[in-house]
């Protein structure tokens, strides 16, 4: 009784590694060629937004010379010829910020309501607000924009 196995058992090559993995070699220049690519695109991008920020700078520039010098200054407070600045007070008698109604009462401010003279070689006199008012309506001294 001569019998031979059915099941034949593959030729499987012995157990071990593989010896052509990946070249180390190759792995080492994707790495080096990684990190210039990214540098180069670094100093490329820092190079545009310099440009850019140099460009814009210049784009905004004032032509007018006097704006370039007052640039940063706060605008001077406006003065109204006879009229006394008026100072709030808060209860406790200190300055506040804000005006109160009793602070405007014309018997705190009688420039307003009064005629004198302001310069009186020049001609120049002083007429109560409510005259005033009325002369530059009436002569049309203000007139609106026209849209």
């Amino acid at each position: 009784m001569n019998e031979t196995n059915p099941i034949q058992t593959p030729n499987l090559p012995s157990p071990g590694h593989e010896i052509s993995d990946v070249s180390a070699r190759a792995v080492v220049w994707f790495v080096v060629g990684l990190v210039v690519g990214g540098g180069a695109l670094f100093l490329l991008s820092h190079g545009l937004f310099v440009f850019l920020l140099a460009y814009e700078t210049r784009a905004n520039q004032s032509t007018f010379p006097l704006a370039d010098e007052k640039r940063g200054e706060s605008p001077s407070e406006p003065g109204l010829e006879g009229i006394k600045k008026m100072q709030a007070r808060s209860e406790a008698g200190r300055p506040s910020p804000y005006v109160h109604p009793e602070d405007l009462e014309p018997s705190k401010q009688p420039a307003l309501n009064e005629f004198a003279w302001v310069d009186k070689n020049k001609g120049i006199v002083r007429i109560p607000i409510d005259q005033a008012k009325r002369i530059v309506l009436e002569k049309s001294l203000l007139p609106a924009r026209k849209k």
